[in-house]
């Protein structure tokens, strides 16, 4: 009988799920809006209503569901299955026991982690990450994300909170006596609130998100072309310091802003040249569909340890 898992990626907007085989094989996946205007209810039952027609599928055609992985921002208690911490793209979601609420609701294994946590094991299993096992992951995206290989394994640490970077406390650069997280100007949220501090209240609405930002940059307006090479001096220096402290094999970047990279990816290797970086940085190959590999690739990996076990004993 053909073995599945189940992958699910939890986003502030949007909930990616899927059927996927042993072999990374993605047998049907639906894309569903996630309900937050209703709070942790609300987030629950768009998630329980994503997972129900999968599981009716895999039951239909006689397939194996071994359990499902679910990829959810924030800081994900890994053992437990609750949400330790979370931002305000997901309201009320701190606290939430999402790995017991999901086993009592279908009764079979379920795996919980941070969303880039599972996208860099989905990259780790079938995309830019193969045959490394020392890699660094950075998402930029609304925020910015992070996750870590360390001799193949992933580094959770012991409160969660490895990879979290964008948390750092970093001077502001137009107010250097106050720190703000670095994710507060490393992101494309960060880019574009960095340009808006310097312009008039009148030409903001020009520049309603990072992505207007980059194809500003790209038109050569003159308004942006210091702030986006600050960013990318600040992307290298992160880069180059991370490459210090943890020394990876690798760096793939991820999150929405690589689908504009074709505007700034020459400058920021520029940047990490003049600072010595020869780590390899490269894009995510997956996409968006990274944290639902990834989710499920977990669900592999339990099983996989469990029988491991059974066979040392």
């Amino acid at each position: 009988m053909t073995e599945l898992a189940l992958g699910l990626d939890l986003g502030g907007t949007k909930i990616r799920a899927g059927l996927i085989d042993s072999e990374g094989r993605l047998v049907v996946a639906n894309t569903s809006a996630t309900n937050i205007s209703e709070g942790r209810e609300g987030i629950m039952n768009s998630i329980i209503a994503a997972i129900v027609p999968l599981i009716t599928r895999a039951r239909r055609e006689k397939k194996l569901l071994l359990g499902i992985g679910v990829s959810a921002a924030g800081v994900i208690n890994v053992r437990s299955g609750s949400v330790v911490d979370a931002t305000d793209s997901l309201p009320q979601w701190k606290g939430t026991r999402l790995g017991y609420m999901l086993e009592e609701e279908f009764g079979i294994f379920v795996g919980t982690d941070n969303d880039v946590n599972c996208a860099l094991l989905g990259e780790q299993w079938l995309g830019g990450a193969q045959s490394y096992n020392d890699v660094v992951m950075l998402t930029l995206g609304t925020g910015l994300g992070g996750a870590m290989l360390s001799g193949g394994k992933m580094m959770h640490g012991s409160s969660y909170l490895a990879g979290h970077w964008g948390r750092m406390e970093v001077p502001h650069p137009y107010r250097p006596q106050m720190t703000v997280p670095l994710e507060s100007l490393l992101s494309g949220t960060g880019l574009r609130e960095t340009l808006l501090f310097q312009l008039p209240d009148s030409e903001h609405h020009k520049y309603p998100d990072g992505l207007s930002v980059i194809q500003a940059y790209a038109e050569r307006d003159p308004k942006v072309i210091a702030t986006v090479e600050d960013f990318m001096r600040l992307l290298a220096t992160t880069i180059s310091n991370i490459r210090w402290t943890v020394d990876p094999q690798l760096v793939l970047l991820g999150g929405g802003m690589i689908n504009s990279r074709e505007h700034w990816w020459e400058l920021m290797l520029q940047q990490l040249q003049q600072k010595g970086v020869m780590t390899p940085v490269r894009p995510a190959t997956l996409s968006n569909d990274a944290g639902m590999y990834g989710a499920a690739k977990m669900v592999f990996n339990h099983f996989q340890e469990l029988k491991q076990q059974r066979d040392d004993i």
